[in-house]
C-alpha cells in the first residue's frame, strides 16, 4: 500500500464489555483512505502484539499507517489481526478535483471558461527570420518554422495566453515542441531571467520520448553553447532516463549519509508510533463514559499506558544524537529537491505527477515562475487533467495534439453525456471554428 490508496479494512470489534475475546467476535469491513504508510523491520523495541506474532510467525516488517475513515463509534480490537486490501490509488482523481477547485485563482480562468476572450494578438515575427543555428532549421517546413517562432516569442513576451498546435501523426509535432523549447532557451541564455518550462503529457511513454530527444540534443548539439538543466519528475519507464529523475539525483547525493542513519530513523518512527498510542490510551482513560465503573477495564488501560510510557522513556534514553540527524537528513532531502527543481530550466513530467508532493512543495515555498507549460498529446486527456499544471501558477499554456485521434477513455456514460471525454484542446478549437 502507498499514500493515496483507497483501501478496505477488515477489523475485529470488541464485545460490549471491551475485554472478552472469543470466536464470535464481530467482524466489520471499513472503507478507508491511506494518508501515510511507513514500513519498518520488526525489532526488539517495536510494540508488536504477541497474538499477531503467533498468527504470523514469518512476518518480518510492521506497517505504521494513518487512515481516514468515516466518523463513527467503533471499539476495535487492536490486538487482533486487521486485513487491508487496496482498491486503487485515487491521488490522480483527487488532483483533478483540486485543479477544478483552484481554477478560480488561475490567470487563465477567463479564457478557459470563455475561449472567445483569448483575443490577445500574436506577436509580429519576420517570416524571413532564421531560427538559431543549433535548431537545425532545415528539418522544419515553413508552417512549422512559423509556429516555432510565433509561440516562442509569445511565451517570452506575453502572458495569460493559450496556444494550440495541431496536426496528424507523423507531421512533426515533436520537432515543433523541440524547436519552441530550444528557440526560447537560445533567446534567453545569458539573461538575468532565465526560462523555466514545464513539459507534460498524459503518458509516461510520450514524455520519456521528448525527454530523450532533449537529453540527446543537449549532449550532442549544444557543444559550445550553455546547456540547459533538465529533470524528470515521477517514475520513468525508460532506464536511460533514470539518472536524471528527481528522486535519483537526490538519492545519489544523500546515499552515503542515508545508509548511516537507517537504524536511527527506524527508532524515530517507533517513537512517533508509541506517542500516538500513549495519546490514544490517555484519551480512553479520560473519556470512559459507560465504563467509568468498570475497574478491571480502567486498570487494564492504566497498565497499558504505564508500559507505553516506560517503553518511550527507554527509547528516549537509548537515543543517540543521530536521531536529530535523521530529522536534519529529511530536511536536507527536501531542500535538495527544492534546489534541483529551482535550478532546472526544463521540468518534464506526466500531467498527473506535475502536482505531486515535490512539485507542490516547490510551488508553495519557492513560487517558481514559469515561462510556459507545453502539453503534448493534449487531445488524449480529459479537461481536468489539462488544468492540473495551472495549480503551479502557469500563465502561458501551449497545447499540442491531433484532434482526429481518439479522445481519452471515459467509462461512465453519464460523464460522457456531460462532456468529460472532451479535452481542453478540443473545446478551445471548437470555439474558434
Amino acid at each position: 500500500p502507498r499514500p493515496g490508496d483507497l483501501v478496505v479494512l477488515d477489523v475485529t470489534l470488541l464485545n460490549k464489555d471491551g475485554m472478552v475475546r472469543d470466536p464470535r467476535q464481530l467482524k466489520q469491513r471499513i472503507l478507508a483512505y491511506l494518508l501515510t504508510c511507513n514500513k519498518a523491520p520488526i525489532s526488539s523495541h517495536r510494540d508488536v502484539s504477541l497474538n499477531l506474532k503467533k498468527q504470523n510467525p514469518k512476518a518480518s516488517h510492521v506497517l505504521d499507517c494513518t487512515l481516514y475513515i468515516k466518523k463513527r463509534k467503533l471499539d476495535i480490537d487492536r490486538q487482533a489481526e486487521t486485513r487491508l486490501a487496496v482498491i486503487k490509488n485515487i491521488n490522480p482523481d483527487l488532483r483533478q478535483f483540486n485543479a477544478l477547485d483552484q481554477l478560480s485563482s488561475s490567470p487563465l480562468l477567463s479564457i478557459i471558461c470563455d475561449p472567445m476572450k483569448n483575443t490577445q494578438p500574436l506577436p509580429t515575427i519576420d517570416t524571413q527570420q532564421n531560427l538559431h543555428a543549433q535548431i537545425m532549421q532545415d528539418r522544419l517546413n515553413p508552417s512549422q518554422k512559423k509556429a516555432v517562432l510565433t509561440v516562442a516569442k509569445a511565451c517570452l513576451t506575453q502572458s495569460n495566453s493559450i496556444h494550440l498546435i495541431h496536426g496528424p501523426p507523423g507531421c512533426g509535432k515533436s520537432e515543433v515542441i523541440m524547436g519552441i523549447i530550444l528557440q526560447m532557451w537560445l533567446d534567453k541564455r545569458g539573461g538575468n531571467n532565465s526560462m523555466r518550462i514545464l513539459l507534460c503529457a498524459p503518458s509516461n511513454a510520450a514524455i520519456d520520448d521528448i525527454f530523450l530527444r532533449l537529453m540527446n540534443f543537449r549532449q550532442n548539439c549544444l557543444i559550445n553553447a550553455p546547456k540547459y538543466n533538465m529533470v524528470r519528475v515521477g517514475r520513468s519507464e525508460n532506464k536511460s532516463i533514470n539518472n536524471l529523475t528527481l528522486d535519483t539525483i537526490v538519492q545519489n547525493e544523500l546515499k552515503k549519509q542515508k545508509s548511516k542513519l537507517n537504524d536511527e530513523e527506524e527508532k524515530l518512527v517507533e517513537l512517533s508510533h508509541l506517542e500516538a498510542k500513549k495519546n490514544q490510551l490517555t484519551y480512553q482513560i479520560e473519556n470512559l463514559g459507560k465504563k467509568k465503573n468498570d475497574f478491571r477495564y480502567i486498570q487494564t488501560l492504566q497498565t497499558k499506558l504505564a508500559d507505553t510510557i516506560k517503553t518511550i522513556k527507554e527509547l528516549e534514553c537509548g537515543k543517540t544524537k543521530k536521531v536529530s540527524e535523521v530529522k536534519q537528513e529529511r530536511e536536507k532531502k527536501r531542500n535538495m529537491e527544492l534546489r534541483v527543481l529551482e535550478n532546472a530550466h526544463i521540468i518534464v513530467t506526466t500531467l498527473s505527477s506535475c502536482y505531486n508532493s515535490q512539485m507542490e512543495m516547490a510551488h508553495m515555498q519557492k513560487k517558481l515562475k514559469w515561462t510556459c507549460c507545453i502539453v503534448d498529446e493534449a487531445t488524449q486527456c480529459i479537461e481536468p487533467d489539462n488544468l492540473i499544471p495551472l495549480m503551479l501558477g502557469v500563465n502561458n499554456l501551449v497545447l499540442v495534439g491531433d484532434p482526429q485521434q481518439l479522445p481519452a477513455t471515459v467509462l461512465s456514460e453519464t460523464a460522457k453525456e456531460h462532456g468529460l471525454g472532451r479535452s481542453l484542446f478540443a473545446r478551445q478549437r471548437d470555439w474558434w471554428q
